[in-house]
């Protein structure tokens, strides 16, 4: 119990830094707060689903860019931007989120419950 509260009192946002290691801690965040902050124009929503997932229904402001691609396509994306990350459920989010934070993006949400949660 002692060394889980140090440890979470050493993040920074959602990232520890022990020397040159990250670990991510994924903030996730509902659907009502991710509308707002999508609303505000500050982030950039993210959708890692497969591209037939993406082309069945999608949130329009959302940008494909499938979890299995992220890897070679972290190009794309500027580690000083903030993004928030959709997929069906949120298991592909969150493996999407600890790709962006071991690049150095500090500023990740990932949408609890994702696709499923969006339109209830």
């Amino acid at each position: 119990m002692l060394i889980t509260m140090l440890v979470a009192g050493l993040f920074k946002g959602n990232i520890l830094t022990i020397g040159n290691v990250k670990i991510f801690k994924p903030k996730k965040i509902d659907v009502k707060y991710a509308k707002e902050l999508i609303r505000t124009g500050e982030y950039t929503l993210i959708d890692v689903r497969s591209p037939s997932e993406y082309n069945e229904d999608h949130i329009i402001e959302a940008h494909l860019i499938p979890c299995d691609e992220l890897e070679t396509r972290i190009k794309e994306l500027n580690p000083n931007n903030k993004y928030i990350v959709i997929c069906r459920s949120g298991n592909r989010s969150t493996k999407a989120c600890d790709i962006l934070a071991r690049h150095g993006f500090q500023f990740v949400y990932n949408i609890d419950g994702g696709m499923n949660k969006w339109y209830e």
